[in-house]
């Protein structure tokens, strides 16, 4: 039992050496992690450095964006000479901002968006290709509600999921 429990918990590498260094190895597997810190401090970078290290071993991985554009994104990595050949990037519209005009507004509060909408959406991603490793980046959007960043990493607790 206690050797399954070790297993369980084996580091997974983040593509960081440094801190898979401080983390003995990297994150926790079969885990969900969430980084936090200021705009610009490099929670993106690290994401996408934990799914190009997973890409380099063969494992599927998915990055979730709801802040930034797969372009934008692109730009991002192409900035830090990451690319992201072998990454899915799912843009996570929500319908309160999707160019559908039935369901378009001229003014969204954060606090308008539909979380359990949102949600859906991203597993039914996850779902579709059963990813190995997962970033969801940024829960940030959902600032002015502080429950519900705890309600969607509680969804997505199932997935080795990663959050910015």
């Amino acid at each position: 039992m206690q050797n399954d429990l070790v297993s369980d918990a084996a580091p997974v590498g983040s593509g960081v050496p440094g801190l898979d260094h401080i983390l003995r190895g990297g994150f926790a597997a079969g885990r969900s992690h969430l980084v936090e810190g200021r705009p610009g401090c490099g929670k993106t970078t690290i994401g996408l450095q934990f799914l190009l290290n997973g890409r380099d071993s063969s494992e599927k991985c998915l990055y979730i964006t709801l802040s930034e554009s797969k372009r934008e994104l692109q730009a991002v990595a192409e900035r830090h000479g990451l690319d992201l050949e072998g990454i899915e990037i799912f843009e996570l519209v929500p319908p309160e901002l999707s160019l559908d005009s039935s369901q378009r507004q001229t003014l969204v509060h954060s606090s308008d968006l539909e979380l359990g909408e949102t949600v859906k959406m991203a597993l039914d991603e996850i779902e579709r290709l059963m990813p190995d490793r997962v970033v969801f980046d940024s829960l940030s959007e959902f600032a002015c509600c502080p429950k519900a960043r705890f309600a969607i990493a509680d969804r997505f607790w199932h997935s080795r999921a990663f959050f910015c």
